[in-house]
Parts: structure tokens; C-alpha cells; sequence
């Protein structure tokens, strides 16, 4: 079962609006009272109605990144060979993560990850390079540690360089608002890129064990056991993974709320993350990306959403917590096509994916695009899965 709410909020009153402009009390116990497994619902809410895999929310894809100057993209796409590339593909920026909890209501972020064990890596792009800027002054690049960036050599701005510095974000955002729902941390485990490495570029080391090992090591300097949903929590007594997902059900938000979850959105790479006792993930904090069956399947990345539709909505049936997306280049942008965003509110999927979640951030490309729930919620009831008596305005009652 999952853990349990944990900090220290004595009384939190708040105005619950629903769509008749309903007024209601929301108050949760001192998480000192509460033990695993025994946590104190909020009261007005549908804590112990809705499993964590019964809402559905909107996470940002490459939640890290900013642009770089134009320098630098010219020398990209000299490098790629296609001129334009970098604007065209690679021409969006966001807000820092806390700003994406707290004003675009998003409710999962997506992190591109690269070993630094020693430090200094990545901290002169071949972009800065060619482009007669010096190396990357801030000393964050030189210190051990994961880094969080987009493209080694080619696209690395980002509001975070080093993961538990994001990671950090993330927990001073949840620290001020014990009652949000469970949020989703994707992974993305990322190597060279082929253009760059051609051209005598950084070498990424590989995602081994001991890497691997260092990334789990890396999430526990800032959360805590408590304040993670992690595969141990999710498997139940004498069963799988795929077993308990699909047989039994997720937590609930009653024990899930405050909490982080982290998944894998890599296929067919992170086995040594399964190898050497951890076959059904026992004691590791990331949920894989493993096929439907698999004993440690739970998590689904299938961001082919119009194609995909019937399969993700039998995935989301049978108990599986799915990620799709809902702008896969920015053409989807500058065309206005909201085929996807809908495909992909009305699949069940748990987690749509967007570049663009706020109004406004298309407008440069003339455009209005943006990938949001109805009415701009933080998070909805699963069109596809939720219990019939699940209500939007209560799955999370404000501060």
C-alpha cells in the first residue's frame, strides 16, 4: 500500500469552489498522528473514493529547458546540417518548475538525465564552442553529479543543471502544498547525440548499474521514504508488480497525497536497473517502462495517441498508469491542431505530456495552442476509470 501524507500540518482551512460555487471546509491531521497505511483523508475530498490511477493531469515535456541564444542555434544548425533546425524543432522554453506547479497548474514534469560523476563534463558545449562563447560559468556545471539538459553539446539550458537541484524545486513547491496529488516525475535516461558525437563531441558515460544506483541515491537526498511512491508500495504480499496493478489497484489519494512518483519513459535500456535483485523493482524507487505483463509492468509511456487511442484506453481499463502526449513537434503548434490535446484527454491516459501548457506561450508562432484540462484544472477525474461518484473539485481542495 502507498505511504502516507507526512508533514507537520496542523490546520489547513480552505474554500473549496465546485461549479455550483459550493462552499466547503478542507482541513487535513497532523501528519505526526498518522501512520503507514492510516492516513487521515482531507475532509471534502475523495480521498479514499479515487486511486492515485483514477485522475488524470497535464505534465510538461522537457520541463527544464530554455532556449539558447541565437548564436549558439546558428551553430547548432550548422552542425546538424539544417538550417532552421534548432528554431523549428527545438524553439521553446519554460517557466521554472515551481512556476509550473503553482500558475500553469501542471501536475508532472519530465527530466532528460546524463552522468557527471566526476564534474565539468558538459560544461562547454561544442555550440558555445563554434560559436566563440567561452565555457559555462556557472559552477554548478563543474560539480558532481546528474545533470538535467536537452541535447549534450547542442541544447543545454536549463533552469536546473544539476538533478537534485531540480529535485529540490520540486520538494520546496510539495513542502507548501501538502495536499496536492501525486506527482508524476518522468525520466529520461539520455546518452551522446549522433551529430555532435561525429564531430569529436562529449562522450555521455553509460547508464550502468553503478549509475543507476547513483541516481536512486541521488532522489533519497531529498525525499524521504514517506514523501515517495515507489514500486514496493505499489506490489502487495505474494504477487507482481502486474499482479497488483491490474488484480488489486494503485494507493489511494488518501495515502498518496503530497507524494512523488518517478517513471521511466525509456524502452528496452534500464535493464541493469532490474538486474542483481531487483527484478520486480524490489527496494528501487523508479517505475520502468515494461510491456503490459511483464511481472514489473505498471507504467506505460505510448505517446502515438491517435493510433494508440484504443490501446491506451484498454491499458488505462486493465489497471496501468499510462503517459501519452499531446504536441509532438511544433508543427502541431504552429498549425493549431488540437486533435492530439483531445485524442489525449479523452484516452484516460493519466499523464499528457505538452510543450505549451499555458495560454499565451504560442503566441509567438501566431498561434493559440495549449494542451490544458477543462477549465484549466490541476487535475480531473479519469474520464475512462474513475468511480462514478468522483468530483473534480474535490480531488484537490486548495491551500
Amino acid at each position: 500500500m502507498g505511504r502516507v501524507g507526512r508533514r507537520n500540518v496542523v490546520a489547513v482551512a480552505a474554500t473549496l469552489m465546485t461549479a455550483a460555487a459550493c462552499v466547503l471546509s478542507a482541513t487535513v491531521a497532523p501528519a505526526g498522528a498518522q501512520t503507514r497505511g492510516t492516513a487521515q483523508p482531507v475532509r471534502g475530498s475523495a480521498d479514499n473514493v479515487v486511486n492515485l490511477n483514477e485522475i488524470q493531469t497535464i505534465n510538461t515535456h522537457n520541463s527544464y529547458k530554455r532556449e539558447t541564444g541565437l548564436a549558439e542555434q546558428a551553430a547548432y544548425d550548422e552542425i546538424v546540417g539544417n538550417p532552421g533546425a534548432y528554431r523549428n524543432g527545438l524553439g521553446y522554453s519554460h517557466a521554472s518548475l515551481a512556476d509550473q506547479f503553482e500558475h500553469q497548474n501542471v501536475r508532472g514534469i519530465e527530466l532528460d538525465l546524463r552522468p557527471d560523476p566526476e564534474g565539468g563534463r558538459y560544461r562547454y558545449p561544442m555550440v558555445r564552442r563554434d560559436a566563440g562563447l567561452g565555457p559555462l560559468t556557472d559552477p554548478a556545471w563543474s560539480e558532481p553529479g546528474i545533470k538535467v539538459f536537452h541535447v549534450a553539446d547542442g541544447d543545454y539550458n536549463t533552469t536546473c543543471v544539476r538533478f537534485v537541484s531540480c529535485l529540490r524545486q520540486v520538494k520546496a513547491w510539495s513542502d507548501a502544498h501538502p495536499a496536492h496529488v501525486p506527482v508524476t516525475i518522468m525520466l529520461e535516461l539520455k546518452g551522446s547525440d549522433r551529430a555532435f558525437a561525429e564531430r569529436g563531441g562529449v562522450v555521455v558515460p553509460p547508464w550502468d548499474a553503478a549509475a543507476l544506483d547513483a541516481m536512486d541515491r541521488e532522489i533519497r537526498s531529498v525525499f524521504g521514504d514517506d514523501e515517495l511512491v515507489t514500486p514496493d508500495d505499489v506490489r502487495r504480499p505474494g504477487m507482481t508488480l502486474n499482479e497488483s496493478v491490474t488484480k488489486v489497484g494503485w494507493p489511494t489519494l488518501a495515502q498518496t497525497r503530497g507524494q512523488v512518483m518517478f517513471v521511466f519513459n525509456n524502452v528496452g535500456n534500464t535493464s541493469p536497473y532490474t538486474d542483481d535483485g531487483h527484478p520486480n523493482l524490489e527496494g528501487r524507487i523508479a517505475f520502468v517502462n515494461a510491456a503490459p505483463g511483464q511481472p514489473n509492468a505498471a507504467y506505460r509511456g505510448r505517446d502515438e495517441v491517435i493510433q494508440l487511442f484504443g490501446e491506451i484506453q484498454d491499458l488505462v481499463r486493465r489497471g496501468y498508469f499510462v503517459r501519452t502526449r499531446s504536441d509532438y513537434s511544433l508543427s502541431t503548434v504552429r498549425e493549431e491542431d488540437f486533435s492530439l490535446i483531445e485524442a489525449a484527454l479523452d484516452s484516460g491516459a493519466q499523464v499528457i505530456s505538452t510543450d505549451f501548457p499555458a495560454v499565451g506561450m504560442a503566441a509567438r508562432y501566431d498561434s493559440d495552442f495549449v494542451a490544458q484540462l477543462p477549465g484549466a484544472l490541476p487535475v480531473r477525474c479519469n474520464p475512462v476509470n474513475a468511480p462514478r461518484t468522483c468530483r473534480n473539485s474535490l480531488l484537490e481542495p486548495p491551500d
